[in-house]
């Protein structure tokens, strides 16, 4: 209590008043005497006894010896006062001693501090067997005492400490230097003499000064224990630490931080709160050694930095530090993992620690309770301890959150457009865009939805772990997600993607990936850029044909090699101008090389919108890769005529590599200005303009030659674009006009080196530059053919340029039947091979032969 304020809150010591006895009889022929000590809270009875008897003793009435030489009783001035004591001993009370011999006190109970006063101590000499220092004397602004001046000191013989005379009549004070308890105080008088007096004044019993202890805050409101019920009081068996300092030099041996505390009211632990911060608001704010900046997530882990400060004289032997976290929450630290720390061999020093949270810890807020201590040991978040210091504090246990925005890269507000960063003003969809996060070590997956307005969403997973976190398309329960992700899957009759959880909204497209991997934690800007785009027809029969600078976008029918102009200019020739393209079929758009920029692609839309995509990873050299495709993962394989590597870009916006380049593989290859994947085998093909066929395989680069086509397939400029229908029939256009169109069957792709021919297929009747092709290989390329028999000279097989029509459901038909799809004509004697193999039966219907049914007989 008021020791606590010498040495810590004041900063500087002063004095602090002392209780002195109050002698109340005594028998000087036999030596004793008795009094009593009234102290703020107790009353202790002192009994006196020296064998050979004393001169005499006042008790109420005789001199005031305790003055002044003169009589005054000034304190600021008094040989009795000090930095210690602040009043001078009660006047009248004093025993007189005159014999040589040992003095003893004997207390009722333990005091703490005695201070031990003398009067005209000349000729005799105290000795005793503690240490003491000399409190006051007559000198430094003393004055001299009731019968005159002189000094004292002390001289120290072996395990003897004496008081002795060096000069005149010397008044003044001791105390002992030992922080401890006194149940008796003896010393031994050298000398007979005629008399010199003392008496005895204590700050106050054992249980008032060196009771005062540092208890724990964390809120205890009854003698159980639950949430928010802790045992704090003394009378609960709260931890707390009695106050030490065994150098005597105002500083607590051991504490957490450098600060201690023990002036709770009491000494009984009731300094506590919600907060666990009612001890700190008492008197000073003690609680300085733990400190975190980490989040205490549920499954995690975090660090601690605790701060112990021992003092370097304190005679306490080792330092030990223990602390403990309530992870669910019942009110006491007892349970398995929640002993955080235990540290027999602590430093003086600031040190971290590492927490590791259970994945079973209750969310909320709960309590940490440190204590540190000699090698008495603490090792209990309850109970006494004989040293050190006690710190709880209020942490709170949270769920991994991850957050972001699924925003629209449109560039409003300053932004940058398709860029997949968030920048400027952009926000949300307009709608609500569901977030999913899945753990695949605890097969859970959790779920919100991105704010319409903002895009914002927070997701509260369950334990720190590694999820997989994506864009949700299908989901359409929140509370309980669908997990694990899927992509959509591929309809191969169809050229459909469809099903699996992961993808953007309807007529949306990404600039970021729609699922990424992510460590919680609390994880922020987990970001989904998206953007408006008008998807391509889904697989249409179509064949687009990529030309010129600035880019133009025509559709091109195989079959009947009509072109239909679609978009011109696409994107201004400095921004970017198409290479190798290929077909997305897992969003019905176009990809392409960006020949002006190694570090981006090229998408365009079915409403001609082009799009500038960044990709990373890049090692492609600024040039043109003429010719590219896009495989069934959504990977754009580029080349170059001429080139030695194939490179792959993931254009696939529900892939985690989305927009990154992941493989570069070695290749030879030959003279060529596109190529194309065939749907039976997923092998690529080329045609050079002498006619080779060359196929590589996208896996690994391996280049095999199949040998020439023959006169069909030779160009002297060179193939422009080359397509694949469903059926694995290659088809390659002429850049020069007419623009020759043929086609090679490779749907056996078995065949040795020289077993694929070209025939003429049709014609485009215009020219072409710059160009490159792309196509849904999965469409197919419905032709109805003739049946005449080619054996009487009729012109029906392709070879011969026969007659075929493009089969289209809004074009009129002959007959009832629809027309059937053939890959060439079905010739034979009768003329009726198309129906026995086509997949119409009979569609031939439109026309019935009439029949003659009467001969008539000429008349005459």
């Amino acid at each position: 209590m008021f020791l606590f304020c010498i040495f810590f809150q004041c900063g500087n010591v002063f004095a602090v008043p002392i209780y002195w006895t109050d002698w109340q009889s005594g028998n000087a022929g036999a030596g004793t005497a008795s009094g009593q000590i009234i102290t703020a809270g107790s009353t202790v009875t002192v009994s006196y006894s020296q064998p050979a008897g004393y001169s005499f003793i006042q008790t109420s009435s005789g001199a005031d010896y305790w003055v002044n030489q003169g009589g005054a009783r000034d304190p600021a001035t008094s040989p009795f006062t000090s930095t210690f004591v602040d009043n001078i001993p009660t006047p009248i009370d004093i025993i007189a001693l005159a014999y040589q011999g040992t003095n003893t006190l004997t207390f009722s109970e333990p005091i703490a501090n005695p201070v031990f006063c003398f009067v005209s101590l000349n000729g005799n000499g105290y000795s005793f067997d503690r240490d003491f220092e000399i409190l006051s004397q007559t000198g430094n602004g003393n004055a001299c005492g009731y019968w005159g001046c002189g000094n004292v000191v002390k001289q120290v013989f072996g395990s003897a400490y004496q008081l002795n005379a060096t000069s005149g009549e010397p008044h003044g004070c001791i105390r002992f230097t030992e922080e401890a308890a006194f149940s008796t105080v003896s010393w031994t008088s050298q000398s007979n003499e005629t008399w010199n007096g003392f008496t005895l004044g204590i700050e106050g019993t054992e249980a008032e000064v060196f009771a005062e202890r540092d208890y724990g805050d964390a809120p205890d409101t009854s003698a159980g224990t639950s949430n928010g019920d802790y045992q704090t009081l003394e009378s609960n068996g709260g931890a707390n630490h009695a106050f030490v300092d065994t150098d005597e030099d105002t500083q607590v041996d051991i504490t957490l931080g450098t600060l201690w505390d023990g002036s709770d009211s009491g000494n009984d632990g009731a300094l506590q709160n919600a907060a666990a911060t009612s001890d700190d608001l008492d008197n000073i704010d003690d609680e300085d050694g733990v400190s975190w900046t980490d989040n205490f997530i549920r499954g995690g882990n975090a660090n601690i930095s605790v701060t112990i400060t021992k003092d370097p004289d304190s005679t306490l032997a080792g330092l030990r530090l223990y602390a403990w976290v309530d992870w669910n929450q019942d009110g006491d630290w007892n349970d398995a993992s929640e002993q955080i720390i235990s540290n027999t061999s602590a430093n003086s020093s600031t040190q971290s620690y590492p927490v590791s949270i259970p994945p079973t810890a209750t969310l909320g807020s709960t309590y940490l309770r440190v204590r540190v201590c000699s090698d008495a040991d603490c090792n209990s978040p309850n109970g006494d301890a004989d040293d050190g210091e006690v710190e709880d504090y209020l942490l709170t246990v949270i769920a991994p959150q991850i957050s972001g925005f699924v925003f629209n890269d449109n560039g409003s507000g300053g932004g940058t457009a398709t860029n997949g960063i968030k920048d400027g003003g952009e926000s949300g969809l307009g709608f609500a865009v569901p977030v999913v996060a899945y753990n695949a070590a605890t097969g859970m997956c959790y779920a919100a939805n991105a704010n319409p307005t903002t895009g914002a969403y927070t997701i509260s997973a369950g334990v720190v772990g590694t999820y997989q976190v994506y864009e949700a398309i299908n989901e359409t329960n929140i509370a309980s997600p669908t997990c694990p992700p899927t992509q959509p899957t591929l309809n191969t009759a169809t050229g459909a993607y469809s099903g699996g959880t992961i993808g953007d909204p309807t007529n949306f497209h990404s600039s970021s990936a729609n699922v990424v991997s992510v460590t919680a934690g609390v994880t922020s800007n987990v970001n989904f850029g998206d953007f408006a785009i008008t998807p391509f027809d889904t697989c249409s029969s179509d064949a687009y044909l990529l030309r010129n600078s600035p880019t133009d976008i025509t559709g091109v029918s195989l079959a009947t090699g009509v072109i239909t102009p679609l978009f011109n200019n696409v994107l201004p020739s400095s921004t970017g101008v198409f290479g190798g393209t290929g077909y997305n079929v897992i969003t019905n758009t176009l990809f392409g090389d960006n020949t002006n920029n190694n570090n981006t692609v090229l998408m365009v839309d079915g409403g001609g919108n082009a799009f500038v995509l960044p990709i990373t990873g890049s090692t492609m050299t600024l040039s043109n890769y003429n010719s590219g495709d896009i495989d069934d993962d959504g990977n754009l394989l580029l080349m170059p005529s001429n080139g030695t590597s194939l490179y792959k870009i993931d254009v696939n916006p529900n892939s985690a590599t989305y927009l990154q380049q992941v493989q570069q593989l070695t290749v030879s290859a030959p003279v060529m200005a596109d190529m194309a994947i065939n749907p039976v085998d997923n092998m690529l093909y080329t045609l050079t303009p002498s006619g080779s066929l060359v196929r590589f395989d996208p896996a690994n680069g391996a280049r095999t030659n199949l040998g020439s086509v023959g006169a069909a397939g030779t160009t002297a400029v060179g193939w422009g674009a080359v397509y694949f229908d469903d059926q694995g029939f290659m088809y390659a256009s002429q850049n020069p006009n007419p623009g020759r169109i043929i086609r090679i069957d490779i749907s056996n792709p078995t065949l040795p080196s020289g077993s694929y021919v070209a025939v003429n297929f049709t014609q485009m009747n215009a020219s072409t530059s710059q160009n490159d092709g792309a196509r849904c290989r999965f469409a197919n390329l419905p032709l109805d053919f003739a049946d005449a028999p080619t054996a009487n000279g009729y012109a029906t097989e392709l070879a011969d340029n026969g007659p075929r029509h493009l089969i289209e459901s809004n074009l009129p038909y002959l007959g009832a039947n629809e027309p059937d799809s053939e890959n060439d004509a079905q010739s034979n004697a009768t003329a009726n091979g198309d129906d026995t193999n086509g997949l119409t039966p009979d569609d031939e219907d439109g026309f019935t032969q009439p029949s003659i049914t009467t001969i008539l007989a000429g008349g005459g």
